[in-house]
């Protein structure tokens, strides 16, 4: 099965559109919503200081690519979001950037900035053509939740 090379720091086109390589379940049972890969993808953030890291379903490396398996399943935007192609693109890029990895024998995330994986979430959606305020807003959303439930714990955003 060939990749699907996407940008997600550009505007989608109809083939990289999260509908086109994923797959929504809705909530059933309690069980949070699920958007799970479908086809291999290649994600490509020109830029962006990723680490050589291995996750469950993913990979990254330095030159800024991140490639995703089929069944690498994701819950999509959350909290006060709506799940659009924009806010789906940016989840998988932000549940994955806060992954917690081992490297080097230290614990850390493929992007290793706190505000950085949450700033990612922010220009995504604003290269996938979201209004200026709806991104801040769910920047700000995102922080302050991530905030809340890290309280008291070493700062790391939940995936």
């Amino acid at each position: 099965m060939d990749r699907l090379d996407v940008y997600p720091l550009q505007r989608m086109t109809a083939d990289t559109e999260p509908a086109h390589w994923s797959a929504y379940t809705p909530p059933t049972n309690g069980d949070r919503e699920r958007w799970t890969v479908t086809t291999p993808v290649r994600l490509w953030l020109p830029g962006v200081a990723l680490l050589d890291v291995v996750g469950d379903g993913w990979e990254c490396d330095r030159g800024g690519w991140v490639d995703v398996s089929p069944g690498y399943w994701w819950d999509g935007a959350s909290g006060p979001a709506i799940d659009d192609p924009q806010a789906v693109m940016a989840s998988i890029v932000h549940d994955i950037v806060c992954t917690p990895v081992h490297c080097l024998g230290q614990r850390t995330h493929p992007l290793p900035s706190y505000l950085g994986r949450h700033a990612l979430y922010r220009r995504i959606l604003r290269a996938n053509g979201a209004a200026w305020g709806r991104a801040w807003y769910s920047w700000a959303a995102l922080v302050a939740a991530n905030w809340w439930v890290d309280a008291g714990s070493d700062g790391e955003c939940e995936p």
